[in-house]
C-alpha cells in the first residue's frame, strides 16, 4: 500500500516537472509562474488524496484482520459447541436422528447417531447400505401400521410417537420407543425435517408383559374363588335358608295361636330376605349372564339390581358394544364398571348416574357420569375395606394395556372413563390411538 502510494506521488510530480519543462520552452515568465502554482496545488491535491487514500485502506485492512479473527474465532466456539453438542448427543440413552420426509421412506436420514448400533447391531454406515433400511429392519408385524402412522406425521406435521420392533442384526428382536418432531418446515408449510429418538424398551415391555400375565393369573385366581363360594352358598347357605322358611311356614300354617303366628310370619319375612341377599350376593360373586348372554347383558341385571336395592336412577347405554370381549377382559371391565358405579354412589353420593359401554380402537370404553359431589371429595375419600378403590381401577386398566381418567362434569359430578383391549395381551400400540389428550385425576402411568 504504501509503495503504491509513493509511486503515485512520484508519478504527479514527474507530470508536473514535464508541463514546468514545456511551459519554460514556449511560454514566458508570468505564464511560468502561473504553472507553479498550478503544479504546486496538483502536488498538494495529490499529497493530501494519497494520505486519506493510505489511511482509509489502513482502515480497510484493519476492519477486514478485525472481521478474519472474529470469523476465525466464531469458527472455533462453532466448533467447541458442536464438539459439545455431539458428545451430548451421543451419550444419550437412546439413537438420536434427523429425518428428511421429502426423501422417499426408509432412506437413510441425513444423521444418524452411533447408538444405533446398540439398538440394532448395525452401525450407521452399515445401516446406510441396506436398501430402506428403516423400514427393511422394521418387524412384519408392525411394519404396515408404523409406515402408515409416519405418513400420517409426514402429512399433519404433529408428534409421532410409536412403539414397535426392529429385526436387528442376528435376527435379535428389540422394542423401541420412537419420538420425533418437526423442526423445519418448506416454503408451503410442510413438513420437511424430523428430529428424533429412538429408545430401547425392550427390558420394559418383557416387564409389563409378566404384569399382564401376573394380573391375569390374579384375576383367574379371584374368579375361580368368586365360583367356588357363589357354588358353596348356593348349595349350602341357600339350601338351607329356603329349607327353613318352608318349615317356619309350615309351622306358622299348623299353629292356631294368631299371636305366635304372626311372630312365626316375621320370622320367616326375614329368612326370606336373607334368601333374597345371598342371591343377590351370588350375583355379585359370578352373574351367570356374564358368560351366558355376555358384557352388556351383565352390567344391565347389576344395574337393574343395583337401582331397585339402592332407589339410585341408574341408566345404560349398551348400544355402542358391537364386538363381545374376550372372557377374561369381559370379566374385568364388568369388575371396573361396577367398582365405579359402586364409589359413584356411596362416596360421591350420586342420585343420579349415566353409565355408557361400546366397542372403540380394538377395545372397550366405558364411561360412568355420575351428579354426585365432584372430583376433589371422590378423590380424598380413602377406599372401603374389601373395595379395590379408584387407585386399583387405574392400577388393573394400566395393567391390562388401557387406561383411566377422571374429568369434571359440567354442572357438577364427575365422569370416569376407562378404556381396555378387547383381547389380554394385545398390543399397547392400540392403546396409543385411543390415549386421551387431556385427563385430570389418577392418569395411567406414562410411559406405556
Amino acid at each position: 500500500m504504501l509503495l503504491f502510494l509513493v509511486t503515485f506521488i512520484l508519478s504527479v510530480i514527474f507530470n508536473a516537472f514535464d508541463v514546468l519543462i514545456g511551459f519554460i520552452e514556449h511560454h514566458d515568465v508570468l505564464e511560468l509562474r502561473e504553472a507553479a502554482v498550478a503544479t504546486f496545488v496538483m502536488f498538494f491535491v495529490a499529497v493530501i488524496y494519497g494520505m486519506r487514500r493510505r489511511r482509509g485502506m489502513e482502515r480497510e485492512a484493519a476492519k477486514r484482520a478485525e472481521s478474519e479473527l472474529n470469523l476465525r474465532g466464531s469458527l472455533e466456539r462453532l466448533a467447541v459447541v458442536e464438539t459439545r453438542y455431539r458428545t451430548l448427543v451421543e451419550r444419550m440413552p437412546g439413537a438420536t436422528y434427523i429425518w428428511d420426509s421429502t426423501t422417499p421412506m426408509g432412506t437413510m436420514p441425513p444423521y444418524l447417531s452411533p447408538q444405533i448400533e446398540d439398538l440394532t447391531g448395525y452401525t450407521p454406515q452399515e445401516w446406510a447400505e441396506i436398501p430402506g433400511s428403516w423400514v427393511t429392519l422394521l418387524h412384519p408385524d408392525d411394519r404396515e401400521r408404523v409406515v402408515a402412522q409416519s405418513r400420517i406425521a409426514d402429512q399433519t406435521g404433529e408428534v409421532f410417537h410409536d412403539e414397535y420392533r426392529f429385526v436387528g442384526k442376528g435376527g435379535r428382536i428389540v422394542w423401541v420407543r420412537d419420538d420425533s418432531v418437526c423442526v423445519e418446515r418448506d416454503e408451503q408449510g410442510r413438513p420437511r425435517l424430523w428430529q428424533g429418538i429412538m429408545q430401547d424398551i425392550t427390558n420394559e415391555r418383557s416387564l409389563h408383559e409378566e404384569r399382564q400375565a401376573m394380573l391375569g393369573r390374579v384375576m383367574q385366581a379371584h374368579e375361580d374363588e368368586r365360583r367356588r363360594i357363589a357354588a358353596d352358598i348356593h348349595d349350602d347357605s341357600v339350601q338351607k335358608m329356603t329349607a327353613v322358611g318352608l318349615r317356619l311356614q309350615a309351622l306358622r300354617n299348623r299353629i292356631d295361636d294368631g299371636e305366635v303366628a304372626e311372630k312365626l310370619g316375621s320370622c320367616e319375612e326375614v329368612v326370606n330376605l336373607a334368601i333374597v341377599r345371598l342371591r343377590h350376593l351370588l350375583f355379585e360373586l359370578r352373574p351367570p349372564s356374564l358368560d351366558r348372554e355376555g358384557l352388556g347383558a351383565a352390567l344391565r341385571e347389576y344395574i337393574e339390581g343395583t337401582r331397585t336395592e339402592l332407589g339410585v336412577d341408574i341408566s345404560l347405554d349398551k348400544e355402542g358394544l358391537a364386538i363381545e370381549p374376550s372372557p377374561e377382559i369381559r370379566i374385568l371391565v364388568y369388575r371396573l364398571a361396577q367398582e365405579a358405579i359402586t364409589n359413584a354412589v356411596r362416596h360421591a353420593k350420586a342420585t343420579k348416574i349415566a353409565v355408557s359401554v361400546g366397542s372403540r380402537s380394538h377395545g372397550v370404553f366405558v364411561s360412568v357420569v355420575d351428579d354426585g359431589v365432584g372430583l376433589a371429595a371422590e378423590g380424598q375419600d380413602p377406599a372401603e375395606p374389601g373395595r379395590i378403590g379408584l387407585p386399583s381401577i387405574r392400577e388393573r386398566a394400566d395393567l391390562a394395556g388401557g387406561w383411566l381418567r377422571l374429568l369434571p362434569t359440567p354442572g357438577g359430578g364427575t365422569t370416569l372413563q376407562f378404556w381396555v383391549p378387547s383381547q389380554p395381551g394385545a398390543d399397547r400400540n392400540e392403546r396409543l390411538l385411543f390415549q386421551p389428550a387431556s385427563g385430570t385425576a389418577l392418569p395411567s402411568r406414562e410411559p406405556l
